[in-house]
């Protein structure tokens, strides 16, 4: 399931995801969540909260699935990953060959380290 989080910064796209995700989902939610996003903003900060450990869904597979669709619509500036420290290497691995954007991984523990990032992209350690 993904969710939107709400009352986050204009410039920011931020979603929530909790057991698996779907396809439809994205298209259904995330697409037209950040198309009105765009309306105001040139380029965009995107976070991403994985609720759940890679291990329990095919997180991989639906980030191949949504970077290129987001990157149609948008200009992605920045691009937060809220998950479990375990994972860390499975995302890096992943967007290692997508260098059109800064990423930077956090933990669950630091999700509103993660908002901030995206809305004001200081230089805060990750």
């Amino acid at each position: 399931m993904i969710s939107i989080l709400n009352y986050t910064p204009e410039n920011v796209a931020a979603f929530y995801t909790l057991g698996e995700t779907s396809h439809t989902e994205f298209e259904m939610l995330v697409i037209p969540h950040v198309q009105k996003k765009v309306l105001n903003h040139n380029q965009l900060n995107y976070m991403l909260y994985f609720h759940d450990s890679c291990g329990n869904c095919n997180l991989e597979l639906f980030l191949k699935d949504s970077l290129p669709a987001l990157q149609n619509i948008c200009n992605l500036n920045r691009f937060a990953i809220v998950s479990s420290y375990q994972d860390c290497d499975i995302y890096k691995d992943f967007f290692r060959t997508i260098p059109a954007f800064d990423l930077r991984m956090f933990k669950h523990d630091e999700l509103y380290k993660a908002l901030y990032w995206c809305h004001k992209g200081s230089n805060i350690a990750a």
